[in-house]
C-alpha cells in the first residue's frame, strides 16, 4: 500500500483509530491496521505514540474537544438558554448522525480503563462549558432543576442510541424522525413546554 509522505500524520492516525475501534472493537483494534488506514508505516505510529492506548486516548480527547467546540460554536449566536441548548443539541445530533462511528468510538474508549486521571481531568475541562450551558438553563428556569448528569443523559442518550443503531445497521435517519427525537429530548428536561 502506498504511504503518504506529507500531511498531518497524527490526525490521520486519530481518524484511523476511530474507524478501527468502531469496526473491530477495542480489544481487536490493531496498530497495524491503524497504520494501513492512515497510510503510514507502523514505525510512524510509534514515532507519534508510545502504544495503541496512547493513540486511542489522543483520538478520544481530540474527538471530545472537536464535538464540544462544534456544539458551543453553534450555540454562541443564540440569545436565550433555550435556544443555546437546543442549538447545541441539534449540532450534536447532526454530527453523530453524520458520523455514527464516532459514537461507537467515544462509548468504547470512554468506558474502558485506558483513560488515566490526567485524561479524565481534560475530559472534565472539555465538558465544563457545555455543563455551564445547562447550569445557566437551570438557573434561569429554562430547564427543570435536576443534576446536570441527568439532564445531559436525557438530552443526549436518545441521539446516541439512534446514532449507534445507524452505525450498526448502516441506515440514515429521516430528518423528521430526528426532529421528533430532539423534541422529545427537549421536553424531557424543559420546565416550560411552550
Amino acid at each position: 500500500m502506498a504511504r503518504t509522505k506529507s500531511g498531518n500524520k497524527d490526525a490521520q492516525l486519530r481518524k484511523a483509530a476511530i474507524e478501527e475501534v468502531a469496526e473491530h472493537g477495542l480489544a481487536a483494534a490493531s496498530v497495524n491496521r491503524m497504520a494501513d488506514r492512515a497510510e503510514v508505516s507502523v514505525g510512524t505510529v510509534y514515532r507519534y505514540y508510545a502504544d495503541k492506548n496512547a493513540v486511542l486516548r489522543d483520538a478520544y480527547l481530540h474527538l471530545k474537544f472537536d464535538l464540544s467546540r462544534a456544539m458551543l460554536e453553534a450555540a454562541a449566536p443564540c440569545a436565550t438558554s433555550k435556544d443555546k441548548i437546543r442549538t447545541a443539541l441539534r449540532a450534536f445530533a447532526n454530527h453523530v448522525l453524520a458520523n455514527p462511528q464516532h459514537v461507537i468510538f467515544l462509548e468504547t474508549v470512554g468506558t474502558a480503563t485506558i483513560l488515566g486521571p490526567e485524561d479524565l481531568q481534560k475530559v472534565a475541562a472539555i465538558d465544563a462549558d457545555l455543563n455551564q450551558l445547562l447550569n445557566d438553563g437551570i438557573a434561569d428556569g429554562t430547564l427543570r432543576p435536576a443534576p446536570i448528569e441527568a439532564i445531559a443523559t436525557m438530552l443526549l442518550a436518545p441521539i446516541i442510541h439512534t446514532a449507534r443503531r445507524a452505525a450498526h445497521q448502516s441506515i440514515r435517519q429521516k430528518p423528521a424522525h430526528v426532529d421528533e427525537i430532539l423534541e422529545m429530548c427537549w421536553y424531557s428536561v424543559a420546565r416550560d413546554h411552550k
